[in-house]
Order: structure tokens, then C-alpha cells, then sequence
């Protein structure tokens, strides 16, 4: 009979590994899935050529320049920032140039992503308006919404990370200068 219990025992111990083993296995396939290894992160990898990024792009530097000229005359004269939901298709649109082009642009001649490019025009149009006599009364979500921004909170996000001050801060910092 002690025998038995004891074999009985034994059997609920391997099981009970046996599904452990299986949880740890899914637990690592999971992560690896999740984070997988990136291939420039290895060590020894650093012989092997990297391909530049828009190498095979038809758009040449010259009309890469004059489009940014377009692209930044655009953004000054109709503010197109000013619409929360901006998108890359629309922006290109406006200029009759396609999305790629339009993004490797961006990327390439002003050295930011498309978001970080539009947010850039944003907060300096906030910036004038927090400081405008004819805003004072406006707070500070009304005037994010009028410079384009869809929520306090990305507005105070974004201006905090391109300003180094949040926009209170900055409104008195004028006034103290002032």
C-alpha cells in the first residue's frame, strides 16, 4: 500500500515538471516572438553591409530640396498643421507629390519623422498664441485645438520635449520678461 501512494506521488511530480516544462517553453517562444534579435545588435555582425535607406529612390537632391522649399512655403502661408488629423497622404496631396517622396523629404532634407515635422509647426504656432494678447482668455487646451493638437495631454508632451518648459512655464517666462 506505500508502495502505491508513493508511486502515486511520483506521477503527480512528473506531471506537474512536465507542465512547467511546457509553460517555460511557451514562455521563451512568446518573448523571442515579442523581441526578436535584431541582426545589427549581434556581435560580429558589424562586417556586413547595411543598406542606406532610400538608395534606390528616383528622387534626386535637387527636387528633394525644392520640395522641401514647397513643403515649408505650404506649412508657413496655409498652416495645414492646424487640422489634428493631418495625414502624410493629404500633405502630399496638397503639394501633387506622391506619400514616398513626400516622407523621404522629410526624413532626409529636414532630419525628422512626418509627426515630429507637423508637431514642430504646431508649437510654435502654440507658442505665438500663448503669448498673444487677443488668446489670453483662451486656455491652454483651446489653444493646443487651434494649433492643431487633438489633447491636452500630447500638447503638453510634445511642447515640453521641443521648448524644454511646459506651456505655463513658458507663458511666465514671457511675462516676467516683459
Amino acid at each position: 500500500l506505500l508502495f502505491l501512494i508513493f508511486k502515486s506521488h511520483i506521477a503527480k511530480v512528473e506531471y506537474a515538471m512536465a507542465i512547467s516544462l511546457a509553460l517555460f517553453v511557451e514562455i521563451v517562444a512568446f518573448s523571442s516572438i515579442r523581441h526578436p534579435v535584431i541582426s545589427e545588435d549581434v556581435p560580429g555582425n558589424d562586417d556586413q553591409p547595411k543598406t542606406i535607406r532610400y538608395e534606390k529612390s528616383a528622387l534626386s537632391p535637387e527636387l528633394a530640396m525644392e520640395y522641401l522649399q514647397h513643403l515649408e512655403h505650404l506649412m508657413v502661408t496655409h498652416k495645414p498643421y492646424r487640422k489634428s488629423d493631418l495625414k502624410l497622404r493629404e500633405l502630399a496631396e496638397m503639394l501633387d507629390i506622391s506619400p514616398n517622396h513626400l516622407s523621404q523629404v522629410i526624413n532626409q532634407e529636414a532630419g525628422v519623422n512626418f509627426f515630429d515635422f507637423v508637431n514642430s509647426y504646431r508649437v510654435s504656432e502654440a507658442k505665438q498664441l500663448l503669448v498673444n494678447p487677443v488668446y489670453q482668455h483662451y486656455s491652454h487646451l483651446a489653444i493646443a485645438m487651434e494649433a492643431g493638437f487633438n489633447n491636452k495631454t500630447s500638447f503638453n508632451r510634445i511642447f515640453k520635449k521641443q521648448v524644454g518648459q511646459t506651456p505655463s512655464g513658458y507663458v511666465r517666462l514671457h511675462h516676467q520678461m516683459q
